[in-house]
């Protein structure tokens, strides 16, 4: 599951889902001490931080899926056929 809240990935992780992290500006209700701790807990699979990076865009190049060629070409066997 991808999200940019961490209750919803805890919840997700919870229920066996693996869990991408995608940090947006004033997006998430937690305190930052609660956010390091979910960095430590290891729940989130794949985190992506705000500084350098391009959000969602960001989180489709680590699932690799060429999202320059604007073709949307499917490169992971990760990702269902009928999503790429």
């Amino acid at each position: 599951m991808v999200a940019a809240h961490l209750p919803d990935l805890k919840a997700a992780k919870e229920n066996g889902l693996r869990t991408v992290y995608v940090e947006r500006a004033g997006e998430e209700d937690w305190s930052e001490e609660q956010i390091d701790e979910a960095r430590e807990a290891g729940w989130v699979d794949i985190w992506v931080g705000e500084g350098g990076n391009r959000g969602f865009i960001t989180m489709a190049e680590r699932l690799g899926i060429d999202v320059e060629s604007g073709k949307g070409e499917r490169l992971s066997a990760s990702v269902p056929s009928h999503m790429g």
